[in-house]
């Protein structure tokens, strides 16, 4: 039985290192396109130069090199499945029709394109190169015209450097040396006997450490290879491009070096079992050292779980979340945000009336979106503290919200859902709270008030409003909001106190990004913005990158089991061989094996209060969770629940094995 859970466990280390090695190319892909060897994220946002110019300059930087410049970005509406590769300089060479893309991701794809055909996307963003004369002059220009620039981790360091890049990872790594140690001393502790005989027949130390060596490698290194060849046949019938060749090359290093380092664990392991001489005496085996050993492997995994597990969870659900927000956004995926550049806008006169104009039109043309979560502004002392209160408190409402009609038709609002609020039936603190922000949010010489645009919200579910605390493309957690709505928020709201920071913050959005792009240039406005963002691809990003973590940690909690399950098969097996002859005259004195196991069960409860006071340190991990204590208790039962079950089934196969020598 030991043997098979050997294999199995070897087979599911393989598939681990092949699943991280898939996540990390996966992950890197974007940063590290066909084959490029250097790249590093620039941000233009605060240069002094135009869009346009710096498109020119970055292109003639890779001719003067005669080299290639990549940039890699998603598809417009096409982000979870379309990388397209926009390249500077010299065209790569892509050994495919219509310049397509060999993406490694299952199921992605992509075209290469020039540097022309960007249109309003982005500039900030992550670079790639081939050489690094081109690597370092890029980053020198980015920094003489005012940008910056961040490193980004590199391909070509090592697999451990690489997947370890990321504290989920990390978890994974460690819960896989746990595993690897735990197989290792697994394995000797079950060859305990036969060191003993081999030592009591004179055989030399180099004759025991060969032979166990070469038992362990005809057990274990066929299953592994043979599940290395499987995983490489899967991936050369089902990828492509460059990142084939890295996984190949990865994974086959990475499986060869596990194994050596498993062996190396064996032969610590052996120097542990080998008996002294007084153990040759008194023909005593190292038990009590192997359940030991065995117990903490399973306290150190138990422990791993307890912090992989919330994260797993936690970050899933938020992936969940974001991908429910991402699909609301799919209904509208022509809805953008602007990035804009703050050392070419200018709130003066002249440009306000620009704006102004420009926000006239977007509205005319029914594209301009407004979604404002503003709690925050109440909640915070502001440069008047007698009209704003930082201790304010919204009552029966939960949050302040400012949107438009506009919105809530984009939204499939309907207007059932909305309940008109008199001034009269505000209380007296929110209705001085929003008087004192009249004269700063509305137009100037506007006679209006905020309180004459107030709605309650009677929907069932939250209401999608845009939180400018969180990523593009979040919605806020408001189940009553105070909705304050405005038919015109162009012409009823400050342009310079109101509109333009949300228009910064991406809480103003627009419906049509080509309409868009003709009223910036129309009104003078297109170098104060860098780029026209899709909030739908962004929404999506976030959900992704949650995803990814969490299979991350899922993958350590799962590691983590299969030390926990394997460990504790085999303290079992130790403990019920050390009590074959107790365990046999007690059953047959009537004696339950539940009551033969109470000292092995007590010592259960103990390890498990001693994880459950350790893991107070990981307080902050499960306060990610709503309910934590029934998934904590549930955790710890399981693992209380799988010692007793092991104990049972091993008491019971150590008596069978009693009964039939004595029946022989």
């Amino acid at each position: 039985m030991l043997k098979n859970s050997l294999r199995v466990v070897c087979v599911f280390v393989v598939v681990l290192v092949a699943f991280l090695t898939i996540f990390q190319i996966e992950k890197e892909e974007p940063d590290y396109p066909l084959g490029t060897q250097f790249a590093i994220s620039a941000n233009f946002s605060e240069t002094t130069g135009s869009k346009e110019q710096v498109l020119q300059q970055i292109d003639q930087l890779a001719r003067n090199h005669s080299s290639t410049i990549l940039l890699t970005k998603a598809q417009p509406g096409n982000l979870e499945k379309g990388l397209d590769i926009y390249y500077f300089g010299v065209q790569p060479h892509v050994d495919t029709h219509n310049k397509e893309v060999p993406w490694f991701s299952l199921g992605m794809s992509g075209v290469l394109r020039p540097s022309s055909q960007l249109g309003a996307q982005s500039l900030v963003a992550t670079y790639s190169f081939y050489d690094g004369s081109t690597y370092s002059a890029f980053k020198n220009y980015v920094k003489e015209i005012g940008g910056t620039v961040s490193a980004v981790p590199t391909a070509r360091s090592s697999w451990v450097l690489r997947v370890s890049s990321e504290d989920s990872s990390s978890l994974v790594l460690l819960a896989m040396v746990l595993l690897i140690a735990s197989i290792s001393w697994g394995w000797v502790s079950r060859k305990n006997t036969a060191l003993l005989v081999f030592r009591q027949s004179g055989k030399s130390i180099w004759f025991i450490v060969h032979t166990c060596l070469s038992d362990f490698g005809k057990l274990v290194v066929p299953p592994a290879l043979g599940t290395l060849i499987v995983m490489e046949l899967v991936s050369l019938m089902t990828r492509r491009g460059p990142g084939l060749t890295t996984f190949v090359s990865l994974s086959v290093s990475t499986t060869v070096f596990i194994l050596l380092i498993l062996f190396l664990f064996v032969l610590l392991s052996l120097f542990f079992f080998l008996p002294t001489t007084k153990a040759l005496a008194s023909r005593q085996l190292k038990t009590t050292m192997s359940r030991q050993v065995g117990s903490a492997f399973k306290l150190g995994a138990l422990f791993i779980v307890l912090a992989a597990l919330p994260g797993a969870l936690a970050n899933q659900a938020f992936a969940i979340t974001q991908y429910d927000n991402a699909s609301v956004w799919r209904r509208a995926s022509n809805v953008v945000s602007l990035q804009y550049s703050s050392d070419l806008v200018t709130l003066d006169q002249e440009s306000t009336n620009k704006y102004s104009l420009f926000f006239r039109h977007m509205e005319e043309n029914k594209t301009m979106l407004l979604s404002y979560q503003v709690g925050s502004y109440f909640t915070h002392e502001r440069r008047n503290p007698k009209d704003f209160d930082p201790t304010f408190d919204f009552g029966s409402y939960d949050q302040v919200v400012v949107t438009n009609t506009e919105w809530l038709r984009l939204m499939k609002i309907p207007d059932s859902s909305l309940k008109k609020i008199k001034s009269a039936d505000l209380s007296p603190e929110l209705t001085r709270n929003l008087a004192a922000s009249n004269s700063l949010w509305l137009a100037k010489g506007s006679k209006d008030s905020l309180a004459a645009h107030a709605y309650s919200w009677t929907g069932s579910t939250l209401f999608p409003a845009s939180n400018p605390n969180d990523s593009v493309g979040s919605f806020g957690k408001a189940k009553h909001p105070l909705i304050l709505l405005f038919d015109h928020p162009a012409t009823q709201l400050n342009i310079g106190n109101f509109l333009f920071p949300a228009v910064t913050s991406r809480n103003v959005m627009f419906a049509n990004e080509q309409a868009l792009c003709k009223a910036l240039q129309k009104y003078g406005l297109a170098q104060s913005f860098y780029a026209a963002t899709s909030v739908a691809d962004s929404a999506l990003v976030v959900a992704q990158t949650e995803q990814r973590i969490a299979r991350l940690s899922g993958l350590a909690a799962l590691t983590s089991l299969v030390i926990i399950v394997f460990c504790a098969l085999q303290s079992a097996r130790t403990w019920a061989s050390e009590r074959i002859r107790s365990i046999f005259l007690l059953h047959t004195a009537g004696h339950h094996y539940m009551s033969i196991l109470r000292v092995r069960i007590m010592l259960s409860l103990l390890s498990i209060a001693f994880i459950g006071v350790a893991s107070s340190s990981l307080v902050q991990s499960w306060s990610l969770l709503a309910h934590p204590y029934p998934l904590l208790i549930g955790v710890l039962a399981a693992y209380f629940i799988m010692e007793i079950l092991f104990g049972l089934l091993q008491s019971r196969a150590a008596f069978r094995r009693s009964v039939s020598r004595g029946s022989a």
